[in-house]
């Protein structure tokens, strides 16, 4: 911010009009999920996305996952933690562990935004008990917060994994990549 914004130049240099179109921030660059038998190898954790820009339509975040969105291991012969087999048009239940039931098996995440941008029902992820695993190609995006407005906002995406117990002991990695666009 430039307190002589559209003024006559003070130090040599005119600023007409520019601003700082878009800024955009991850509350961490890495996320640890640890599971156990204390929490029936189930854990959740939350990556804040905050964004603003200058631009009246607002901003778009979307997502995708390397490894086919999967959690995998660099020690070789290990099965992955598969990705959550539901995807973000149409989110699935995920209310229990992997240990109760088969289909709650995975990587995933779920967002509070509840306004999201198609294909699928703006409101998809209207519950927090609904889940989708992440895209698995950057020509192939998953939107997971957007907002028409020029305000700073900040949407919490809820990363979720549960294993059953006959998933191997290992450190389990991937990588998500969140990409902030505005609408023009």
């Amino acid at each position: 911010d430039y307190d002589g914004l559209n003024e006559p130049p003070d130090h040599g240099s005119w600023y007409a009009g520019m601003s700082s179109d878009l800024k955009f921030s991850i509350s961490t660059d890495e996320a640890n999920l640890i599971l156990k038998q204390a929490n029936d190898f189930t854990t959740t954790t939350v990556i804040t996305l905050s964004a603003t820009t200058s631009y009246d339509g607002g901003f778009t975040i979307k997502t995708y996952m390397d490894n086919n969105g999967e959690l995998t291991t660099t020690t070789g012969g290990i099965d992955p933690i598969i990705r959550f087999p539901h995807n973000n048009d149409s989110p699935h239940a995920w209310a229990t562990t992997c240990i109760a039931s088969s289909t709650c098996c995975g990587f995933g995440y779920t967002t509070d935004d509840n306004t999201l941008p198609g294909p699928g029902a703006a409101d998809r992820f209207s519950t927090s008990t609904l889940y989708a695993g992440f895209a698995t190609s950057s020509s192939n995006t998953d939107p997971v917060a957007d907002t028409d407005s020029n305000e700073p906002k900040s949407f919490d995406n809820i990363l979720r994994v549960s294993v059953n117990t006959n998933q191997e002991a290992a450190v389990y990695t991937g990588t998500i990549t969140y990409i902030c666009t505005v609408n023009y």
